[in-house]
């Protein structure tokens, strides 16, 4: 299967309680920002079930929305 990429605005994106009431480390998001300011791109990509329910990439998410992204791409399944 082939996933399908969409740009969505952020605020479309619905988070799961699952990752609500699991928020990553301080040094995990650190790493990942470190990261895209190197290569200019997440390691992991924004993916949404088809209700635009965040599935993966709630890392890459949350930096977008610390620095005020307003629209991502997103990868959906």
């Amino acid at each position: 299967m082939n996933p399908k990429r969409k740009v969505i605005p952020l605020s479309d994106i619905t988070i799961s309680e699952e990752f609500q009431n699991h928020y990553p480390a301080t040094s995990k998001i650190t790493k990942c920002y470190d990261r895209l300011l190197k290569n200019g791109k997440f390691d992991r990509e924004i993916t949404l079930d088809e209700n635009n329910v965040l599935t993966d990439g709630y890392v890459p998410y949350l930096i977008c929305r610390m620095v005020g992204v307003e629209t991502v791409e997103a990868v959906t399944t």
